[in-house]
């Protein structure tokens, strides 16, 4: 049995059609380097998430816990801002304290678009995942589907904090 043996040949004896495909193998190979380098050809649909859904729960369900209207306020979706400003947002997510709060992820859908209704109004928010969650609130059991959306790789929440303000979506 022969051994198959590899050697090199030197540019000036290679054929003009080799020499065409080593040209064409280069600029390929030069093309996938670069498109690795500088993330060419990403999908403009790809969200970047810097955490899970269950994660987000879990701090949403500790800071209504614990009362921590500072995490509320910071997680509050921009729509739930423009509609009620927020000195109106800031007051109700004082009022967001459920110390029986307890609530388990069943399953996650989206990411999609959500109408976010409140005081007879209706926005249509995209990047929103629904969050069919179980458990207890305020000291009741339940089963119910809560809407968060992906704004600046975090999870945000929608709430009605007040009246909307004159001219609010």
């Amino acid at each position: 049995m022969s051994r198959l043996r590899l050697r090199f040949v030197p540019p000036a004896r290679l054929s003009r059609s080799h020499k065409i495909g080593v040209v064409i193998g280069t600029v390929i190979a030069l093309v996938g380097v670069l498109g690795l380098v500088f993330n060419l050809g990403s999908s403009s649909t790809t969200r970047a998430v810097d955490e899970s859904p269950a994660d987000f729960l879990a701090q949403l369900v500790k800071a209504e816990r614990a009362g921590d209207a500072g995490f509320l306020l910071a997680r509050l979706d921009p729509a739930v801002i423009a509609r009620y400003g927020e000195p109106q947002c800031r007051t109700a997510a004082t009022q967001f304290h459920d110390p029986s709060a307890a609530l388990r992820l069943l399953s996650v859908s989206g990411p999609g678009r959500y109408a976010y209704e409140s005081d007879g109004h209706t926005v249509n928010v995209g990047n929103t995942y629904t969050l069919h969650v179980t458990g207890t609130e305020d000291n009741q059991p339940v089963t119910r589907d809560l809407h968060f959306a992906l704004v600046d790789h975090l999870f945000r929440i929608f709430i009605t904090c007040g009246q909307p303000l004159p001219g609010a979506p």
